[in-house]
């Protein structure tokens, strides 16, 4: 890739691809503050909110994307288990070595399906907390 398109970013074995094309739009003070509001709630620029809103999602430069489903993903995980696992332990039982790899194994094989459902749902109803 030639040099010119890549920007390095503080980390030093992150590379990005600058973004070098602009597209702007007018807006009253009002409105603007509605944005940068609802960005800053998200903890993003106005800049990256207006892009990703603009993009849907649809195009990504970097892997932070990628790495935030696999963060999730494994949150998902964690708390499958916890709601498989939790209650017995809660209780006082004991859990025997072989149910807890069983139940790992159906954590592993579903945490995934479950977190697209849920981003699927979160993207249907973009103002509810799940």
């Amino acid at each position: 890739m030639p040099e010119s398109t890549l920007a390095t970013t503080e980390h030093a074995n992150e590379v990005r691809v600058a973004k070098t094309r602009t597209i702007g739009i007018r807006v009253t003070e009002s409105e603007y503050l509605a944005l940068q509001r609802e960005a800053y709630e998200r903890n993003q620029t106005v800049s990256e909110w207006g892009r990703n809103k603009v993009l849907g999602g649809a195009v990504s430069h970097d892997n932070a994307d990628g790495l935030s489903k696999h963060i999730f993903t494994e949150l998902v995980g964690l708390q499958l288990l916890l709601m498989n696992t939790l209650p017995a332990l809660l209780r006082g039982d004991h859990i025997p070595a072989e149910q807890v790899v069983s139940i790992n194994k159906q954590v592993q094989a579903m945490k995934r399906r479950k977190a697209q459902e849920l981003l699927a749902k979160r993207a249907q109803e973009p103002d509810k907390w799940f």
